[in-house]
Parts: C-alpha cells; sequence; structure tokens
C-alpha cells in the first residue's frame, strides 16, 4: 500500500446503465481503509435504491493491473 493510502473513486450507478464518480476521487488511510460520508435528500416520494462501487485508480507507483472495481453494493434510501 502506497504510505499516503491508495487513490479510489465512489462510484454510483445512474439510471441509463453508467457509473459516474461521486465528488471527486480521494486517498484511503495508510492501511487501505477509507470513510465516506454522504448525506442524501429529503425529497424522496418513495424508497430509492442506489448502487455503489469503488474504483481504484491507476497510479505510476501503484505495481498491480488497475483500474479495478469492487463488487457493487445496494443502499436503499427510506422515503420521509
Amino acid at each position: 500500500m502506497p504510505v499516503g493510502g491508495k487513490l479510489i473513486e465512489l462510484q454510483v450507478r445512474e439510471s441509463a446503465g453508467r457509473w459516474n464518480t461521486v465528488r471527486e476521487a480521494f486517498h484511503t488511510e495508510p492501511s487501505g481503509r477509507y470513510r465516506f460520508g454522504y448525506r442524501f435528500g429529503r425529497f424522496y416520494e418513495s424508497d430509492a435504491r442506489f448502487r455503489f462501487r469503488v474504483k481504484v485508480a491507476r497510479e505510476q507507483a501503484w505495481p498491480y493491473k488497475a483500474p479495478v472495481r469492487s463488487t457493487a453494493r445496494t443502499v436503499v434510501v427510506l422515503a420521509r
């Protein structure tokens, strides 16, 4: 793992099937762990599902194959 952490992107799947980066790429902790806070709006009339994944970005000093993507996870936002 690079000393300053690994550069990764949090991505969300759009209804058109494309994956878009949420905000911008960021570095993990040196251990490889990361945290990403995101506040969803309060405007949902029904429950909404979002699919997220992490993309490991290319970096010059990274000896492994990149880009690589994680398995997607679903997050359900409950309507209020």
